[in-house]
């Protein structure tokens, strides 16, 4: 029965994705979203095997986060709750 339980929990679990998949689902630039992470304005994980940060996001994390940032959604106080201004390349 415990392993039953604790099968069904790992089968359960969010799988982590790069910036690439993190940025398609955002509509935005891979390297936007990296950069948005570093400044602390997405949820995201940094991984710390490469010489560089590598970055890993969650999608439920990444929606809910989308979700707060939609005019008018400020039900909450946190530092994530307001709009994050998009810097245009140049």
């Amino acid at each position: 029965m415990e392993a039953e339980r604790l099968r069904n929990a790992a089968m359960s679990l969010e799988p982590y994705v790069d910036s690439n998949a993190a940025g398609e689902f955002l509509g935005l630039h891979p390297v936007t979203v990296m950069r948005l992470a570093r400044e602390g304005h997405l949820p995201g994980h940094p991984v710390r095997h490469a010489k560089r940060r590598q970055w890993r996001f969650l999608l439920s994390e990444l929606s809910k986060w989308l979700a707060r940032q939609t005019i008018g959604n400020t039900t909450s106080k946190d530092k994530d709750s307001e709009p994050v201004q998009l810097r245009m390349p140049r």
